[in-house]
């Protein structure tokens, strides 16, 4: 019994129980406040009530129960929902009362996106509008981000000053087996506004993080991983339907994957209107890092140097690599070390020094220079068919031997036993001559 009011917070866990009158009797509010709070009243008798009191305030994510013989809760407002913040609470009244977090928040500000997702009893984030960020977002568990209603998807656009990384995924603490998902949410990094070179618009290590359907990263100027930088034990997984786009990078790669162990695997979406200073104009890999792409298409990005849609990659098993453009050398890819391929590929009509078709948003003229394949000891194995009507086009660096089948430099052969067929050589042509 209280003449005033009482607060239960900051994790503390209270169980009340009187077999003949009302366990818990207030002259004011009620507020269970905080992550694991929880207060539990019950009272047995049959005239009696388990919490009596002013308003009851349940909010972040703290969690209230109730029994009583005669009424589980009396009081002016049985339970404040507005108190609730931005969290989703289920409410249940009578003689047996539940007031527990549903696991969804629906935010509306930069400290509720940051709150909520430090919150571990929260799974599902909603964004409920348009938020502009002054300072890094920190995502370190499992969650997903989205906006609540897909068709009209709201943005985390970069603050002026803001100069970070707008979403910063780290699983190091303990959750490096923890799948992130953003999904119907756009980042934009607001590069018409901000006249500085910041940092990636991402950045993801020791964690995973899927980009589903309804994703944009778009509008961000950094030095290196315009869009998105995979670094140590991190892995993105780009899905259909997410879009990476105009982006610039001064130096490498609008995706920038370059950490030990770090993955990047596009299985799906478009990466397009991109360009950098240097390499790399879609995705960038190098170091530790292993690009795989199996799918989605890669259209429209620039290097001012090599590889305009991609600077090395690891495994290719599908996709579409076309309309592309890289100053020196690889217009598609610019490839050395060794690339593994099967399924359906198309690289073609990417240029050296290619021209801007505005109307069409890539390039459309220039010296055809698809894949440029260096001497440094560069390999392609085929290890499944290759099918579909694409065609991988081949610049190689042994300028008598632009298309060699077997072995040495710049050259394919079969691998893990799969033996190469005639069908799947015809997929190799020349730049330089169309011929296979």
């Amino acid at each position: 019994k209280a003449g005033s009011g009482m607060t239960v917070s900051n994790s503390v866990k209270v169980k009340a129980h009187d077999e003949d009158a009302d366990a818990i009797t207030l002259g004011g509010d009620l507020c269970v406040d905080g992550i694991g709070t929880k207060l539990e009243a019950v009272s047995d008798s049959s005239t009696a009530t388990a919490i009596s009191a002013g308003k009851i305030y349940v909010k972040n994510s703290a969690a209230l129960t109730a029994f009583g013989g005669d009424a589980a809760v009396k009081s002016s407002s049985v339970v404040d929902r507005s108190a609730y913040g931005y969290e989703d609470y289920v409410v249940s009244a009578g003689d047996y009362a539940q007031i527990e977090p549903t696991g969804v928040a629906y935010v509306t500000t930069q400290k509720e996106l940051q709150d909520a997702v430090i919150n571990k009893h929260i799974s599902l984030v909603n964004v409920m509008n348009d938020i502009t960020l002054t300072d890094t977002v920190y995502v370190r568990r499992a969650v997903t981000i989205q906006s609540q209603d897909a068709s009209n998807v709201s943005k985390l656009i970069r603050g002026k000053n803001h100069s970070g990384v707008i979403l910063d995924f780290d699983g190091a603490n303990g959750h490096k087996s923890d799948v992130v998902v953003l999904k119907n949410i756009t980042l934009d990094g607001n590069r018409d506004t901000i006249t500085q070179t910041v940092l990636p618009a991402i950045q993801c290590q020791y964690i995973t993080l899927d980009l589903e359907n309804g994703v944009t990263i778009e509008n961000n100027h950094a030095g290196d991983g315009a869009a998105i930088d995979v670094a140590n034990e991190g892995t993105v997984n780009m899905k259909d339907g997410s879009v990476i786009r105009n982006n610039v990078a001064d130096r490498d790669g609008t995706v920038y994957v370059i950490g030990n162990n770090a993955y990047f695997n596009m299985l799906g979406g478009t990466i397009s209107g991109n360009s950098v200073g240097s390499d790399g104009g879609g995705i960038y890999q190098f170091g530790g890092g292993t690009v795989t792409v199996s799918g989605g298409t890669i259209c429209g990005n620039s290097a001012a140097e090599k590889g305009g849609g991609l600077y090395c990659v690891r495994k290719l098993y599908g996709g579409s690599i076309t309309g592309n453009s890289a100053g020196q050398l690889g217009g598609g890819i610019y490839f050395f070390g060794t690339l593994y391929a099967q399924g359906d590929i198309n690289i073609s009509d990417n240029y050296k020094n290619g021209i801007w078709n505005a109307a069409k948003q890539c390039y459309t003229e220039g010296e055809k220079n698809n894949t440029y394949i260096t001497n440094s000891g560069s390999h392609i194995y085929v290890q499944n068919p290759l099918t579909g009507n694409g065609k991988i086009g081949i610049t190689s660096e042994s300028e008598d031997y632009p298309v060699r089948v077997g072995g040495g430099y710049g050259t394919y052969s079969g691998e893990d036993d799969y033996e190469i067929k005639a069908s799947d050589v015809s997929k190799f042509v020349s730049d330089k001559d169309g011929l296979i």
